[in-house]
């Protein structure tokens, strides 16, 4: 079991959900405060969150058509260069808006991600083990 984890090339993309994760919530977490001291409401903070999920929802299967058209390797570095841009909106924000902004960013860096992600691992895997590829990349 986990036999994946002792190759390198999977262990590489097992790590990008990892950071991308830890990043989402973090700036998901101090959202709701920073709304809050923008002077937003409940309302607001519900929008914000709303949007990101629905953007990434909308854009799972145009981006994996894209991955096949471009390769991999640029439909997850381009994505996440994206959803820096809208950590870089998070931390100059002066209103709700700006943060409403910024979730439109960040959902559609993370519609790239997951797909891809899992082309690739799908790619470099092989066919035996596939499965046990796929569950371990969600553990992470």
């Amino acid at each position: 079991m986990f036999s994946t984890l002792r190759n390198p090339k999977l262990l590489k993309i097992y790590l990008i959900p990892l950071f991308a994760v830890l990043l989402g919530t973090m700036t998901q977490s101090i959202a709701v405060l920073y709304v809050f001291e923008l002077g937003g409401s409940t309302f607001e903070i519900n929008l914000i969150s709303t949007v990101r999920s629905s953007m990434g929802i909308l854009l799972i299967v145009p981006f994996g058509i894209l991955s096949d058209r471009f390769g991999r390797k640029p439909m997850v570095l381009y994505p996440r260069l994206i959803q820096f841009l809208g950590v870089v909106v998070y931390a100059f924000a002066t209103s709700p808006n700006h943060l409403l902004i910024a979730s439109i960013v960040g959902g559609f860096a993370g519609g790239a991600f997951f797909p891809v992600l899992l082309t690739m691992i799908g790619d470099l895997s092989e066919r035996e083990n596939i499965q046990e590829v796929i569950i371990t990349f969600f553990l992470f």
